[in-house]
């Protein structure tokens, strides 16, 4: 079993998405999208109060989407060309959102 650490302002979520990647290791013949989706649901599972409502989608994507971007970066080791392919979005899409979440190379 691999150890995954992921960098994320949000430690719940880095701690949510290290959890995943862990499972995945674990359990290598049970499908990736199962065990996502366990973990996704424990994760809006805690969430699910009153003030989230009407915002929860919103809210999930803006926890996953720096650490998702912040571990394809690291995995291409810094190569923004491959990391928005792998990403499938575009180069100046990738330069943007990493300018909005604050994701330096």
């Amino acid at each position: 079993m691999g150890t995954y650490f992921l960098v994320s302002d949000n430690n719940d979520l880095g701690n949510v998405l290290n959890q995943l990647l862990q499972n995945i290791d674990r359990k290598s013949s049970a499908e990736p999208a199962n065990v996502f989706a366990s973990t996704v649901k424990d994760y809006v599972s805690k969430r699910l109060i009153p003030s989230t409502y009407g915002k929860i989608y919103d809210l999930m994507l803006a926890d996953f989407e720096k650490p998702l971007i912040s571990c394809v970066l690291e995995k291409t080791e810094g190569n923004q060309v491959k990391t928005a392919e792998i990403l499938g979005i575009s180069r100046s899409t990738l330069r943007k959102k990493m300018k909005e979440l604050d994701i330096d190379i």
